[in-house]
């Protein structure tokens, strides 16, 4: 897709299991900051993972998601998903990029918790 093409084009972009297939931790946040080019003004993305990929990975967290999308540039509007559940879902808008967010927790992988039962999944931020 070419990205001038198609910069500010969109209403709403759904991710919806897409994210948690793409290989590499990098490439994923590259998705993310494509949606965010791709979206209009106040745009709405829709992301949905599994919740093994923010609950039971040993490098991510929700709280780790909800600071690399706002750091990304989209505001949070709503979340779901039930303990023990399957799926995880996630509304946000599109608002501006926060260039005063220090980026470095988002360019390599960090243990946030420890055990053998634990996926890898995460998210992962290249240089602006």
């Amino acid at each position: 897709m070419d990205v001038d093409e198609n910069r500010a084009r969109w209403d709403i972009i759904s991710l919806s299991l897409v994210v948690n297939f793409v290989p590499e931790p990098r490439d994923r946040g590259r998705m993310l900051r494509l949606a965010h080019t791709f979206l209009r003004e106040s745009g709405l993305l829709f992301l949905v993972l599994p919740l093994p990929c923010v609950e039971n990975s040993r490098y991510f967290t929700s709280e780790l998601l909800q600071s690399l999308m706002a750091a990304i540039g989209f505001s949070e509007i709503e979340k779901k998903w039930k303990q023990g559940g399957k799926m995880a879902y996630w509304l946000y808008r599109k608002v501006d990029e926060d260039t005063c967010v220090d980026l470095d927790p988002f360019r390599k992988r960090s243990v946030h918790r420890q055990g053998k039962s634990r996926n890898n999944f995460v998210i992962l931020l290249q240089e602006r």
